[in-house]
Parts: structure tokens; C-alpha cells; sequence
């Protein structure tokens, strides 16, 4: 029997909140290292670009990209910031063969805050905003998350870090034909492990990163009225990340950040961003 395109509709839902929680790791990875020390004020720009598969059960291919804008303020160890996002991607849905495809947007708005020490961090951000999908019929919902995480400076080139992430999507009742069909509201809780080698020159700061993340829930469950449910499809599992990237003082008050991604595991494939950081 050939899969239901509600079925597909629902991994596309989960490809969805996987593009929501990458917007929310281009804040905490790419954003917050913009929150520098000794910076009074300024303004931050990351995007990322990418293309990911992620096994559901199934898989479901994804490909696009995200910005976010922001400005922070500096108060002594504490630095905080505000930002604008937004984001366009697309989904492939494959279970024996392609069975459907769809397209989604986001746009949200958040903040973070940043808290220094000796040698420890802590930073911790949140955001909301509006997920919009489109597969077999158009959807529209709202999403929320946040994150934190505590860092430490372990030597002058190496720093390690554990981190929290939080992601909830809510519910979608739509009618499909003369079937309505109902998607619960998805929530993502991950933990995240890692190291950074920094090598600190003059105008230019290239780093190697690695990480382990470990996804705990991300099922997306969905039911027919008066029909039976549509298949759970879940991200649920282990992904590795290796990173690199490089800092370059392009002027005493411009900074540019390039860096590059890979992952492997429950979600594979890889990633690019740049962001540009100006300080007063």
C-alpha cells in the first residue's frame, strides 16, 4: 500500500521544527559569539545555508537558510542583545520512494544575554515567532524556544561548552479532501557536548570544533478524524558535528565570521555561514 501524503505531510512538519531548531543553534553558535567583551554597543548579522537529511522513520531531505539581525549592549561582565530572524526552506519526504515535498518560512524575533567570567560563560537566548508550511495544503502555527549554555575557557586556545536547547511548535488542524487531519504540537528538547581549538593571531582567529548532540524526544504524531493515525515520524537520536572556522578583523570596529559545518548520524549533511559583527 502506497504511504498516505498526510503521512508525508507530517515528516515535513518535523523537517519544519528541524529548520526552526537550526535557526535557533545560527543564535547560539553564530549570534552569541558575537557578544564580545569590552564592546559598549553594536550591531550582529549571521545566515546560514544548508542541506541536511534527517531519518524520521523514513527520511526527509531538507535544503535552506536563515539570517538573523540584532544589536547589544555592554554592561561590565554582562552583555545582552535583540535580534530579529527569519528563514526559507524546502523538504523532500521519502518512504520507499519520493511521496512528497513541501516548502516552509519563519520569522520570529528574540534575545540574549551573556555573562562573563574568570573562565567561565554562561549565555542563554530565546525566541518565537511564525512557522508557516506548505505541502499538501497550507499550514500556519507559531513556535517558541530557547536555549542555555555554560562554557569554559580551558586554556588560551581550547574552550568546552555544555548546552540546553528547547523548541515547541504548536498543533495544526486542517481538512484534507473530505478527511481532516490533526498534528499534535511538536517539541525538540536537546543536549549538546562540545570543544572549540582557537588559534588567537593577530587579525585572524581560525578554530576546529567538534560536538555530540543527542536529541531526546522530536516526534511529530498525527491523526485522521475517524481514520487511523498517521505514522510517527521522530528525530529522536544521536548527530556529530564537526566544525571550522575563522574570525577576521577586518577593521578596528568590523569583524567578519566564516564558519562551516558537517554533521553525520541522525541528521547528516552540512552547512555554511558568515556574519559580520560591528562594534562602536
Amino acid at each position: 500500500m502506497a504511504p498516505k501524503p498526510q503521512g508525508a505531510s507530517a515528516r515535513n512538519m518535523s523537517a519544519s521544527t528541524v529548520a526552526v531548531n537550526t535557526a535557533m543553534d545560527l543564535v547560539a553558535n553564530n549570534l552569541s559569539s558575537q557578544l564580545t567583551s569590552g564592546a559598549t554597543a553594536g550591531s550582529m548579522m549571521a545566515t546560514s545555508v544548508g542541506s541536511h537529511k534527517v531519518t524520521t522513520g523514513s527520511h526527509v531531505k531538507s535544503y535552506g537558510g536563515s539570517i538573523a539581525l540584532g544589536v547589544s549592549k555592554g554592561f561590565d561582565n554582562t552583555l545582552v542583545g535583540v535580534f530579529v530572524e527569519g528563514g526559507l526552506s524546502h523538504f523532500d519526504s521519502f518512504d520507499e520512494g519520493k511521496v512528497g515535498s513541501g516548502n516552509g518560512q519563519f520569522a520570529g524575533f528574540g534575545a540574549l544575554v551573556k555573562l562573563n567570567f574568570d573562565h567561565v560563560y554562561v549565555t542563554s537566548g530565546v525566541h518565537g515567532g511564525v512557522l508557516k508550511t506548505k505541502t499538501n495544503f497550507k499550514t500556519n502555527t507559531n513556535y517558541i524556544g530557547a536555549y542555555g549554555e555554560l562554557g569554559w575557557h580551558a586554556t588560551k586556545y581550547i574552550d568546552t561548552y555544555m548546552r540546553y536547547s528547547y523548541s515547541h511548535t504548536g498543533s495544526i488542524e486542517e481538512t484534507f479532501g473530505v478527511d481532516t487531519l490533526i498534528i499534535d504540537a511538536t517539541t525538540s528538547h536537546r543536549g549538546r557536548l562540545g570543544a572549540k581549538f582557537t588559534l588567537n593571531n593577530y587579525f585572524a582567529k581560525p578554530y576546529l570544533g567538534a560536538a555530540v548532540e543527542h536529541e531526546f524526544q522530536g516526534k511529530t504524531k498525527g491523526v485522521i478524524v475517524g481514520d487511523d493515525d498517521v505514522a510517527v515520524p521522530t528525530t529522536k537520536g544521536t548527530t556529530g558535528i564537526i566544525e571550522f572556522g575563522l574570525e577576521l578583523e577586518v577593521t578596528k570596529h568590523l569583524l567578519g565570521h566564516l564558519n562551516v559545518e558537517a554533521c553525520f548520524g541522525r541528521r547528516q549533511g552540512f552547512s555554511g555561514g558568515l556574519g559580520l559583527e560591528y562594534r562602536l
